[in-house]
């Protein structure tokens, strides 16, 4: 495995992270503080998201997210992803593809 995905892994403990997905013209974000690390090889890692939340619907539709580990003083960015629609109004976005387990 790669350094650089092993220390993502290594810093992925506990924590918040900022989970963003899109699917087409929408695009969403949402904290979450649930999510595991489950292979080293390939890098895989789960989190929980609710089937109410709409990013729920927008990773069945797309089938992926980017995970953004947040850190301690980016405390102020969790309230700019809560709620029912985290929209990501006022911040620049840029979508790829980076990894992919499907």
């Amino acid at each position: 495995m790669e350094e650089t995905w092993l220390q993502a892994l290594a810093k992925m403990i506990h924590g918040i992270y900022a989970l963003t997905t899109s699917y087409r013209d929408e695009i969403n974000a949402m904290i979450v503080s649930w999510v595991s690390q489950i292979s080293y090889e390939p890098p895989l890692v789960m989190v929980a998201i609710h089937t109410r939340r709409y990013s729920h619907r927008l990773v069945e539709k797309d089938g992926s997210f980017a995970l953004h580990i947040l850190d301690r003083n980016q405390a102020d960015l969790v309230s700019c992803f809560k709620g029912p629609a985290g929209l990501l109004k006022g911040f620049p976005f840029l979508t790829q593809k980076t990894f992919s387990a499907i």
